[in-house]
């Protein structure tokens, strides 16, 4: 059986950790798991309650937050199993969550990662909320519970810590890479997590807005054809609307003027995932099925 690595960041979430590591300890039914948390330089008591109550994780002490694609990358060269499991430090899994995401990656090699369904806490409590087998394509699946083949990684790289950091659109820029190169991304309709909400970011980073929509704009640029991105217009259209109701209209402006000022990175970037993309899939097309 294939071992596992649930990788979760911490940046003073004590308040939600614990919640979310007593739900992996009640509700997993895979047996062969590891976790490791990065801890993001956290001031709230954070790694002194898991090394008294959780000392069987795997625990790196970092001395301030250095942003997501690298506490991520961090967890992951570190990591011994053949999937990664990436997962937000307030969530809530549910019975079956980690098995059920095992379970329909080993049933196509063609898929790269497998997202949870996600709901709301209050869902949760309620169980308002429909265990079916399946799952749905996606272009991009949320890391906030993300299973990743180890191989997949090895092949395309890990996050992208030069351009995605601090935060946002690390996960979007790499599901857009593996689909680039003939895999699938997807969601398992019976992989249940609930979600907190942002714990980490809302509270603590001023700038969650920006970076999200300037990234996640990036990564389209970096990698969709014209087809795909002229396919995402009505949801960008959507954003903007939504922009008003929040008060975050300016800010969306911004996000998007950052990526015309970075026209030329952008040229760059797309130039270098295209040609790494041409390359692996010469290199599939000589192997056949087997590649995968």
């Amino acid at each position: 059986m294939k071992k596992v690595s649930i990788i979760i960041l911490n940046w003073n979430g004590k308040e939600v950790l614990k919640g979310c590591l007593d739900s992996i300890k009640n509700h997993t039914t895979y047996p062969n798991y590891e976790i490791i948390i990065v801890d993001q330089g956290s001031k709230d008591g954070s790694v002194e309650m898991l090394e008294k109550e959780f000392p069987y994780v795997k625990l790196i002490k970092n001395e301030y937050n250095l942003g997501i694609p690298k506490a991520t990358n961090q967890a992951m060269k570190i990591a011994h199993g053949e999937y990664f499991a990436l997962l937000g430090n307030d969530t809530i899994v549910t019975l079956g969550w980690l098995e059920n995401m095992v379970k329909l990656t080993e049933s196509d090699k063609r898929i790269a990662s497998v997202g949870s369904t996600l709901i709301s806490p209050t869902q949760l409590k309620s169980r308002d909320y429909r265990l079916t087998n399946g799952y749905r394509e996606r272009s991009n699946v949320p890391s906030i519970s993300m299973l990743m083949r180890k191989k997949v990684v090895d092949r395309i790289g890990y996050y992208d810590e030069e351009n995605f950091s601090p935060y946002g659109g690390d996960e979007t820029d790499w599901n857009y890479r593996a689909r680039n190169i003939g895999y699938k991304v997807v969601e398992a309709r019976n992989s249940i997590v609930a979600h907190v909400g942002s714990h980490d970011t809302k509270r603590q980073n001023p700038n969650q807005y920006l970076l999200l929509n300037e990234h996640r704009l990036k990564a389209m640029l970096y990698s969709l054809s014209l087809i795909d991105f002229l396919k995402r217009i009505p949801g960008l259209g959507l954003i903007f609307i939504n922009s008003f109701k929040e008060g975050q209209t300016l800010v969306l402006l911004k996000s998007y003027w950052n990526n015309i000022k970075n026209w030329r990175n952008i040229l760059k970037e797309r130039k270098k995932r295209k040609e790494i993309t041409r390359r692996l899939r010469e290199e599939q097309k000589r192997v056949g099925e087997g590649w995968f």
